[in-house]
């Protein structure tokens, strides 16, 4: 169904498991009481992760599709081509923020999460990938 290389897969794999890391910690500090207004129980927690942890997925295969179909343009067409998608990923990124504020059931919180850990996790997948090219 889709096609994306190894190196995403990496960083998704990377984003899973940092994702996961970030529920357990939430699941230590997120008071009981429902005290904390971004994220008022475990489970609206756990959800704005699931859905933050997707919506990083789906930013990550649209980066790789555009950074591919921008390598095959000419230099002008593909500086357009590439803000293009900038802006749109960025759009996408707001809606989603936007929605995850204004459903109760999804903390703001956990749908911000994944989103900062796609750094880390790209960082990550690079040192790997860096190791595994050193090791060979």
């Amino acid at each position: 169904m889709f096609n994306i290389s190894d190196t995403t897969k990496q960083v998704l794999i990377y984003l899973f498991a940092l994702t996961v890391i970030a529920f357990g910690i939430g699941c230590v500090f997120i008071p009981k009481d429902g005290s904390f207004y971004l994220a008022v129980s475990t489970g609206s927690y756990g959800l704005g992760l699931f859905l933050g942890f997707a919506f990083g997925c789906v930013k990550m295969v649209l980066l790789e599709r555009s950074v591919i179909r921008t390598l095959d343009m000419d230099k002008k067409t593909a500086n357009g081509f590439a803000r293009l998608h900038f802006v749109f990923r960025y759009f996408l990124t707001f809606a989603f923020l936007a929605a995850a504020a204004l459903i109760d059931c999804i903390s703001l919180l956990g749908a911000i999460i994944p989103l900062l850990l796609i750094q880390p996790a790209a960082y990550m997948a690079s040192r790997k990938i860096k190791d595994i090219k050193e090791s060979s």
